[in-house]
């Protein structure tokens, strides 16, 4: 105990060491690496410039952590009560729980975190900060809001047993970020590579994402879980692929992307209750899809239908043609509303299709529809008006 104390040569010794006073305290040389200590306490501000610190059972740092080397601390049961900060690697083989308490990078960034040790990482101090990679290989929970940053290297959280707890986590670096969690509720964030996000649970959003890569949302072993990314003004450079695997499936899917090259890759055929997708600048061209509920798009261009079956309604809004591909067919059990202005053309006749309920073209240029049975008819037509049905038409105001 005292105002500072400076170990600069190695320390070792089956014994605990604990420290105390308003001073810092250095470790200059390794600590345990012959012999590992059986526990650290300390209590006042750390400096550690040691390549490694091993202990048989726990560490804890009360007091602020500096990292002045790069260095791997080993233990069961690492705490970092306070902030963590410096320029340097940090590694924690844990078996038992890592714990950050206070913002790790917030002061000065660390150059790369890695957890692992086959234990748990317990991030509650809110935020994390490296200019290189975070790689966290232990079962991550959030205890709070979590923001991860890396300047300059790819974030990944890939354990099975990730748990965001029911908090926020939001992503920013340069490059990639592949994560699972039980379930994410996404931040505005920004990625410069892929985004690649796993989940059991719900994928929603409170702020914008930004992507400039591709991005794959996945929903593993849960079952009718939603993929929301439609809340928020997105901008998704590279396409973008819904999915479930393991048994898992997607009950509602939603998808807004502001980007002027905005594109789906993939959806699944078939499992999807509701489908919302806004391109506010570009086209949209969507998959051969069945939803049982509601189908809604909103494009800043042309929209075309592969194969697509809708058990409720359609609503399409948009600045450009509508139109489907090849020999597809469209088939939809509800009403069916259409609003793409007096000079865009809406040609939906192909032989097969089926309109079950009512259509309403609220604006529309030259409108050629195409139904296998009856064909009830209402709205405003700027151009030219075809019809071609099964059964009786029947034309309302």
């Amino acid at each position: 105990s005292g105002t500072s104390l400076t170990l600069n040569g190695a320390v070792d010794g089956g014994a605990a060491l604990q420290t105390t006073g308003s001073g810092f305290v250095q470790f200059g040389g390794a600590v345990g690496s012959l012999t590992p200590l059986t526990s650290i306490l300390a209590a006042s501000p750390v400096r550690v410039a040691a390549a490694s610190i091993s202990t048989a059972a726990a560490q804890t740092y009360n007091g602020t952590v500096t990292l002045a080397a790069d260095s791997t601390l080993s233990g069961v049961n690492v705490t970092f009560a306070s902030t963590v900060n410096g320029a340097q690697a940090l590694t924690v083989t844990d078996s038992g729980t890592t714990s950050f308490g206070g913002a790790v990078g917030g002061g000065v960034a660390l150059t790369a975190l890695t957890t692992n040790g086959g234990g748990t990482t317990a991030i509650n101090g809110g935020a994390i900060r490296t200019s290189g990679a975070q790689n966290y290989a232990d079962a991550v929970t959030l205890g709070a809001g979590t923001t991860l940053t890396s300047t300059a290297g790819n974030i990944t959280a890939s354990n099975s047993g990730n748990s965001a707890a029911g908090n926020s986590l939001a992503l920013n670096t340069a490059g990639d970020a592949s994560l699972r969690f039980d379930a994410f509720a996404l931040g505005t964030s920004t990625i410069g590579g892929n985004l690649d996000l796993t989940s059991s649970g719900n994928v929603t959003q409170t702020g914008v994402l930004t992507v400039t890569g591709t991005t794959t949302v996945t929903i593993d072993t849960g079952l009718n879980k939603n993929i929301l990314l439609h809340t928020q003004a997105n901008d998704f450079v590279g396409a973008v692929t819904y999915a479930s695997t393991g048994g898992g499936s997607i009950q509602d899917a939603g998808l807004r992307n502001m980007n002027l090259g905005a594109s789906l890759a993939g959806i699944p055929a078939t499992g999807i209750r509701h489908l919302d997708i806004v391109f506010d600048n570009a086209a949209i061209n969507l998959p051969s899809t069945t939803v049982s509920g509601n189908l809604t798009t909103v494009a800043g261009g042309t929209t075309n239908y592969g194969t697509t079956s809708v058990g409720g309604n359609l609503l399409q809004t948009g600045n450009g043609a509508v139109t489907q591909t090849g020999a597809t067919t469209l088939a939809v059990t509800g009403t069916s509303g259409f609003t793409n202005g007096t000079g865009n053309d809406i040609t939906l006749a192909n032989t097969g299709n089926d309109f079950g309920g009512a259509v309403t073209v609220t604006s529309g240029n030259n409108v050629s529809l195409k139904d296998a049975t009856g064909l009830s008819l209402l709205g405003t037509v700027s151009g030219n008006l075809t019809t071609v049905a099964g059964g009786t038409t029947n034309y309302g105001t």
